[in-house]
């Protein structure tokens, strides 16, 4: 049996009008993976119904999950550039 923890949580970015959404998924998976120090398979990014773009991050240890949670609350606040 493998545990996996994950933590999500809603990005506030803003996304340049001539980019994808599916570039900017892609951008955003990378900024974070290297921000966490993880691999980018451990990040996942999408839209939610409300527009919003939303991550979660997998982690197979509690600490390095908590960690992540930690270090993406609070008023994280991006801009993705082309």
């Amino acid at each position: 049996m493998r545990v996996v923890y994950e933590t999500s949580g809603i990005l506030d970015v803003a996304v340049p009008s001539g980019m994808s959404q599916s570039e900017a998924i892609a951008l955003l998976e990378a900024e974070l993976a290297s921000m966490l120090g993880v691999p980018v398979s451990a990040v996942s990014v999408g839209v939610n119904e409300s527009g919003q773009y939303v991550y979660t991050v997998t982690q197979d240890r509690f600490a390095l999950a908590e960690a992540a949670k930690a270090t993406l609350e609070g008023s994280l606040v991006a801009s993705v550039r082309n």
